[in-house]
């Protein structure tokens, strides 16, 4: 890919503010469908390894009778 200079970037500027407003949304569309095309296929290289403990936290987990605890509260605001 062609690395792009500050000059030419200062002149994509100039050029598109010509445009017409709906002509540069389409253009913003398409740079960012291609980004996002890139973001996602290199995430698809991840393995599930790499998931691992992705959500643990630094605590214990809550035991049994924390969790019915909480179900019988949230029971309480909402039935009464």
């Amino acid at each position: 890919m062609i690395q792009k200079s500050p000059e030419d970037y200062s002149e994509v500027l100039t050029t598109i503010s010509n445009w017409t407003a709906d002509t540069r949304r389409k253009l913003v569309r398409d740079v960012l469908m291609s980004l996002s095309a890139r973001e996602s296929s290199s995430q698809e290289n991840r393995t599930a390894d790499q998931f691992i403990g992705l959500g643990t936290g630094s605590s214990t987990p809550p035991d049994d009778e924390t969790i019915d605890q909480w179900i019988q509260e949230h029971r309480i605001e909402k039935y009464g």
